[in-house]
């Protein structure tokens, strides 16, 4: 688009002119008309899609299609890889945090899988030793009269559907203050009256 000049000089190229600043495109004011028409028919300036982003001062709309130097197009593309290259780097940056983390969370996972099994091995035995004693009967009838054991029996067949009584084990704090609930198949996990 051309528009011709204020104080009567030759026509000027309006709109569609841009060079590339290393970040965005620009538009190029104040290019005579002919000079442009030279540019072309030379081929130092060549039509171009534009990929980047387009910095317009004045509001004009921004085309899709114009006409640069091909060095600019060149520094577009260079900007446009290194673009590309950043965020591939950013990409394969975040896969390997993300890996780590994973990394340590299965850690943590396992340990605490595993730290379960060695609190269930010792309830069992622990269940398993008091099963054997004359003492046990009576001391499960006294347990079973403890304050919130009924609830808490209660609550393991409300809330997970576990069939369980009052077993008898050491006084271990992690066994419900020496009450274990112990259903159909054995010792369970302890999960207390909230389920803990």
């Amino acid at each position: 688009m051309a528009e011709p000049q204020q104080d009567g000089g030759p026509l000027t190229v309006a709109e569609g002119l841009v060079r590339f600043d290393g970040r965005s495109w620009r538009r190029v004011q104040g290019t005579a008309l002919p000079d442009f028409l030279r540019w072309v028919f030379n081929g130092q300036a060549v039509p171009h899609a534009v990929k980047s982003s387009y910095a317009y001062e004045d509001g004009l709309r921004s085309l899709p299609m114009a006409w640069t130097h091909p060095r600019y197009i060149a520094a577009e593309e260079s900007h446009l890889a290194e673009e590309e290259r950043l965020r591939l780097a950013f990409e394969a940056q975040a896969a390997i945090r993300k890996r780590r983390l994973d990394a340590r969370k299965a850690v943590v996972r396992e340990g605490n899988a595993a730290s379960r099994a060695r609190a269930l091995r010792k309830a069992v035995k622990a269940e398993e030793a008091a099963e054997g004693t004359s003492a046990a009967a009576d001391l499960r009838e006294k347990a079973g009269r403890r304050r919130g054991v009924r609830r808490a029996i209660a609550y393991l067949s409300r809330e997970h559907g576990v069939t369980a009584t009052v077993g008898w084990s050491v006084a271990d704090p992690c066994w419900a203050g020496g009450i274990p609930l112990v259903g159909i198949s054995g010792a369970e996990k302890s999960t207390g009256m909230y389920g803990k």
